[in-house]
Order: structure tokens, then C-alpha cells, then sequence
């Protein structure tokens, strides 16, 4: 039911007669666990010429409406591993070869660990961090050839790609932290990247 449901985002896309085309959501998608993990996924192409009726039904019901399709799906409780998607994207004018790659280590100045909620912790090391990126998502083991600490992506001008950092999170002991960095690079030049501040689940 459209009252009851939880809309995740939308995409946009252009179709010459007959053609198809992977429509990309880069919204994340963090499911609540209820029903037993059971979750209904629905979509809808939407188009100016073939609209859905006005005013919309509560139910989707995809039998009834080609504009609509649902996919059902089992959402796992996972304790350890961790996928999260990025988007790496070219501009709009230029033609990209990236070279998006994993780092481990460093250290926050105090005012940034005041800032974030960590006043009191110090750095760790990265020694038991696995982590890897993947073009697909997927929950693979460590040590698969599967998992690279780089992937490289071509992308047209104007476009954008996923890819899929899984990390499984170390041991740490108590107020300690590790920063994982993912840098996306254009030959040696930094184009772009994240950081995340990885600490222990449990803090004493």
C-alpha cells in the first residue's frame, strides 16, 4: 500500500524507441527488519504519455498496472560485514578513467574528534581491517578475488557508476578508532573520496 509504504528515491532516464537501459538509484537503502526480514521492493516507470491514473490508488498492484513492478526480497541481519554503495561520476563534458582505491590509517586533530562526538580517543592500528570494493553488490567473503583494494572504472562524459566498499570491522579495544579512506584518482590526482571513522560497536 502507497500509505504505508517507504520511498527509498528516484532516477532519471532517456529512451529512443525500444530501447533499454540500468536505471541507477544512488539513494542507500537501509531496510527495517520486520515480517521476519520479508521486504517488497516496488518500482515505477513513470512518462508524461503513459501516466499512472489521478488520483493514485492505495494499492500498487502490479498486475494491473504495467507502469509498476515489485520484487520480493529476504533482508539478512548482518553482524560484522558491512557493503556500502558509492557513486563515482565523470563531469559532464569530460571523459573519466578512475582509479578508485581503499586506504587505511591516519589520525584526527583534537577539534575534529571534539567535533565528531570522540574527545577522549586515540588511533589504531589497521592490522585487522578487511576491506574491499566490487563494481556489483554482493556479499563475498574476504581474501576472494572478488574483493580488490582498487577497481578501475571508464565512464562517459556525464555519467555515473556504483561501487560497492564491503568492509568487515576490526577488532578494536575500547575508545580507539581507524580511519578507512576510499580515494577516487584521475592518473595521480585526487578527484575525490570519503572517509569514515570506523570504532567499536561496544564502548565501555
Amino acid at each position: 500500500m502507497r500509505s504505508n509504504s517507504t520511498r527509498i528515491g528516484s532516477a532519471f532516464v532517456d529512451l529512443n524507441p525500444g530501447e533499454t537501459k540500468e536505471v541507477l538509484c544512488i539513494i542507500p537503502w537501509i531496510p527495517e527488519i520486520v515480517n521476519d526480514g520479508h521486504e517488497c521492493v516496488i518500482a515505477e516507470v513513470i512518462h508524461p504519455g503513459d501516466p499512472l491514473p489521478s488520483p493514485l490508488p492505495d494499492e500498487f498492484d502490479p498486475p494491473t498496472y504495467h507502469q509498476i513492478a515489485q520484487k520480493n526480497l529476504t533482508v539478512l541481519v548482518m553482524k560484522k560485514m558491512r557493503m556500502m554503495p558509492l557513486q563515482v561520476a565523470a563531469p559532464i563534458r569530460v571523459e573519466r578513467v578512475l582509479h578508485v582505491a581503499t586506504e587505511c590509517g591516519g589520525t584526527l586533530d583534537k577539534q575534529t574528534l571534539k567535533q565528531v562526538g570522540l574527545e577522549n580517543y586515540r588511533p589504531a592500528k589497521c592490522d585487522s581491517l578487511k576491506v574491499g570494493l566490487t563494481l556489483e553488490p554482493g556479499c563475498e567473503e574476504p581474501g576472494k578475488e572478488a574483493l580488490d583494494e582498487e577497481v578501475k572504472l571508464s565512464l562517459k562524459p556525464g555519467t555515473a557508476r556504483a561501487v560497492y566498499l564491503n568492509v568487515w570491522p576490526p577488532e578494536l579495544k575500547p575508545r580507539t578508532y581507524v580511519l578507512l579512506h576510499v580515494i577516487s584518482r584521475d592518473k595521480k590526482k585526487v578527484v575525490g573520496g570519503v572517509t569514515y571513522i570506523l570504532i567499536s560497536a561496544v564502548e565501555d
